[in-house]
């Protein structure tokens, strides 16, 4: 017997089958990496000694003189005292400044959340945080180079970050006596359309064709991307360098019309992480941000705020003592890009 199949029973026949099935685990948020901390130095302000902290340097004039920068290589007069040399000791004080933002959920929301609301709550603010911690750095190294006009010079209109603009950017860097971090590496910042820029150069000397040179450079090239899962995408010329989104697009640099990112290579003691009192501050995107269960309490006497999360720190980003040309130790760069 045939079967008529325009009786079939569907969904658009019976309305009470037609359900959604809500997946209770949270899709992870696209977050970037964020890693000027790398370019820091850390250091405390102890607790109960006030909000501002004063760091110095005893910079090398007067002690060391000559191009080869030696000590004074003109003898003295037998008999004669002479002068002697009066030190200076640039300063630079900082003061440390609170963050803090949290989000309140009420009580029905909670009991009616099909997902552990406030632990994925507290990735989000946690992430937040960091940002912070993050983009004050970026900004004090962006100030660093009107202390220092000299770390930073952008690229000409067509130009884009190649092999050579970063040897010249270590040149530049080792020529003023700028110290590697304990690792025996410069760190440096890059978006990933401009390290594209610099795999995507095929000219002579050129990344490209240095690395497929050796076996462990046609291994680079073959996967395509550094290190990516530590978002480390070249160590080269003596500067290991990490990609981030979080760095700013600078719109009419080089020219009118277009829009630059900015690159940032730093030495040790280049730029201070200062946090009070050994807090915990957020120096990547997993910082743990509080939760907190709410009872009822006066300001809430019905407790319809049932839970929380929040973070409060204090902190402070901080240039090396000195001004003037020469005093810093971090270069800087706008370029444009061929990626988008």
């Amino acid at each position: 017997m045939a079967i008529n199949a325009a009786s079939a029973v569907t969904n658009a026949n019976l309305s009470n089958t037609v359900a959604t099935y809500y997946d209770s685990v949270a899709v992870d948020a696209l977050y970037a990496n964020l890693a000027f901390q790398t370019l820091t130095t850390p250091r405390d302000l102890p607790l109960h000694k006030g909000k501002t902290i004063q760091l110095f340097t005893y910079p090398l004039t007067p002690f060391v003189s000559g191009v080869t920068a030696g000590s004074n290589p003109t003898q003295g007069t037998e008999g004669a005292v002479g002068n002697g040399l009066v030190p200076t000791a640039p300063s630079v004080q900082a003061t440390i400044g609170q963050y803090f933002d949290y989000i309140t959920v009420s009580d029905l929301a909670l009991d009616a959340a099909i997902d552990p609301m406030l632990e994925n709550l507290s990735k989000v603010m946690g992430y937040r945080a960091a940002l912070v911690t993050d983009t004050i750095v970026q900004m004090e190294l962006d100030a660093i180079t009107t202390i220092d006009p000299s770390t930073t010079n952008d690229l000409a209109d067509g130009t884009y970050m190649t092999a050579g603009v970063i040897r010249s950017a270590a040149a530049s860097l080792f020529g003023r006596n700028v110290r590697p971090f304990d690792d025996g590496k410069l760190h440096g910042i890059l978006h990933p359309f401009v390290a594209g820029d610099i795999f995507n150069d095929t000219t002579y000397n050129g990344i490209t064709d240095i690395l497929k040179r050796t076996e462990k450079g046609v291994e680079l090239l073959q996967e395509g991307w550094g290190e990516a899962a530590n978002y480390e995408v070249l160590d080269f010329a003596g500067i290991k360098f990490v990609q981030s989104t979080n760095v700013p697009l600078t719109s009419g640099v080089p020219t009118t019309g277009k829009s630059a990112y900015s690159c940032y290579i730093a030495g040790k003691d280049a730029i201070f992480s200062i946090k009070l009192g050994g807090q915990d501050v957020p120096e990547g995107q997993n910082f743990k941000a509080a939760v907190k269960q709410f009872e009822s309490n006066q300001a809430d006497p019905a407790g319809v705020i049932k839970g929380g999360v929040s973070f409060n720190f204090k902190y402070v980003a901080a240039p090396r003592p000195g001004t003037g040309s020469g005093s810093q130790a971090i270069w800087r760069r706008r370029c444009e890009s061929q990626n988008s």
